[in-house]
Protein backbone atom coordinates (compact mmCIF):
# COMPACT_ATOMS: atom_id res chain seq x y z
CA UNK A 1 0.00 0.00 0.00
CA UNK A 2 1.31 3.60 -0.49
CA UNK A 3 2.95 4.74 2.30
CA UNK A 4 4.63 8.24 2.85
CA UNK A 5 8.22 7.97 5.75
CA UNK A 6 6.54 10.71 8.82
CA UNK A 7 10.09 10.18 10.34
CA UNK A 8 12.99 7.56 11.15
CA UNK A 9 14.39 6.16 14.43
CA UNK A 10 17.51 4.79 15.64
CA UNK A 11 17.53 2.53 18.10
CA UNK A 12 20.92 1.56 19.89
CA UNK A 13 20.90 -2.31 18.59
CA UNK A 14 21.81 -0.74 14.82
CA UNK A 15 17.76 -0.86 13.64
CA UNK A 16 15.72 2.09 13.03
CA UNK A 17 11.86 2.11 13.67
CA UNK A 18 10.54 3.79 10.65
CA UNK A 19 7.12 5.66 11.37
CA UNK A 20 4.71 5.51 8.21
CA UNK A 21 1.81 7.56 7.31
CA UNK A 22 -1.10 5.68 5.14
CA UNK A 23 -3.66 7.50 4.28
CA UNK A 24 -5.45 8.39 7.86
CA UNK A 25 -3.47 5.80 9.89
CA UNK A 26 0.23 5.39 10.64
CA UNK A 27 2.32 2.28 10.64
CA UNK A 28 5.60 1.37 12.45
CA UNK A 29 8.22 -0.29 10.39
CA UNK A 30 11.72 -1.99 12.08
CA UNK A 31 14.62 -1.62 9.22
CA UNK A 32 18.46 -2.47 10.10
CA UNK A 33 20.15 0.49 10.15
CA UNK A 34 22.25 -1.15 6.55
CA UNK A 35 18.84 -1.25 4.91
CA UNK A 36 17.67 2.16 5.80
CA UNK A 37 20.76 3.45 4.11
CA UNK A 38 20.90 1.03 1.16
CA UNK A 39 17.32 2.40 0.16
CA UNK A 40 18.31 5.92 1.17
CA UNK A 41 15.30 6.01 3.53
CA UNK A 42 14.23 9.80 4.97
CA UNK A 43 11.43 11.87 5.82
CA UNK A 44 8.67 12.51 3.04
CA UNK A 45 9.93 9.99 0.81
CA UNK A 46 6.75 7.87 -0.86
CA UNK A 47 7.42 4.63 -0.33
CA UNK A 48 5.02 0.86 -0.59
CA UNK A 49 4.28 -0.79 2.66
CA UNK A 50 3.90 -4.86 2.82
CA UNK A 51 2.43 -6.33 5.93
CA UNK A 52 4.03 -9.37 6.67
CA UNK A 53 3.06 -10.17 10.33
CA UNK A 54 1.16 -12.65 11.14
CA UNK A 55 -0.70 -11.33 14.00
CA UNK A 56 -0.61 -7.30 13.30
CA UNK A 57 -1.28 -5.63 16.78
CA UNK A 58 -3.18 -2.10 17.21
CA UNK A 59 -1.94 0.45 19.90
CA UNK A 60 -4.07 2.88 21.45
CA UNK A 61 -2.90 6.19 21.43
CA UNK A 62 0.29 5.76 19.13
Amino acid sequence: MPATIQALDPDPSGNVRVTLRVGNAQLLALVTAASAARMRLGPGEPVYALIKALAPVSVAGG
